[in-house]
């Protein structure tokens, strides 16, 4: 399990949708849950 990687949804308002389908927005984002400590421990 660890490691693994999961889908999940992302709810887009009309303009939104509208605005991917047209190829005027390319890029999301979400918030993670992970500590800057264990992302530079698991890097190093």
């Amino acid at each position: 399990m660890k490691g693994e990687v999961k889908e999940r949804g992302m709810i887009f308002n009309d303009e939104m949708v509208r605005a991917i389908l047209e190829g005027r927005k390319t890029q999301t984002r979400r918030i993670m849950k992970i500590s800057l400590r264990k992302l530079v421990q698991k890097h190093q």
